[in-house]
């Protein structure tokens, strides 16, 4: 609507939708990973609690809160997969996330390639 002055003088009426605690954001990490069927360790969850703060702290304009904890949770998978798949693991540790399966802050951040023709 900023970019626009005819659009917004469509749209008389505006919603603010405030984003979400790290609190929030941290308890729809947890119930994403458990709701999928994997086995959250407390150092793995803290480390993403960690993790989300400092995502938090260094945002930037295109911060997406909710969307976050998605990127997040499908960057942790992979990264889970990668080391069930290295190490050979076997029973629940296949479902079991640690704190090893949590991304740096760096890779968490990282916006998702895109792959395909041009």
């Amino acid at each position: 609507l900023q970019s626009n002055a005819g659009l917004k003088s469509r749209f008389p009426n505006t919603f603010l939708f405030e984003g979400y605690s790290i609190e929030q954001l941290h308890t729809m990490a947890v119930n994403k990973i458990r709701h999928n069927g994997y086995i959250l360790l407390k150092e793995a969850s803290d480390k993403i609690k960690t993790l989300l703060q400092d995502m938090y702290d260094t945002r930037k304009d295109e911060w997406a809160n909710g969307r976050e904890v998605t990127n997040l949770y499908d960057r942790i998978i992979i990264k889970h997969a990668d080391r069930a798949i290295s190490s050979g693991l076997e029973g629940n540790m296949l479902i079991t996330i640690t704190a090893e399966d949590i991304p740096d802050l760096d890779k968490a951040s990282q916006k998702t390639r895109k792959i395909g023709f041009r």
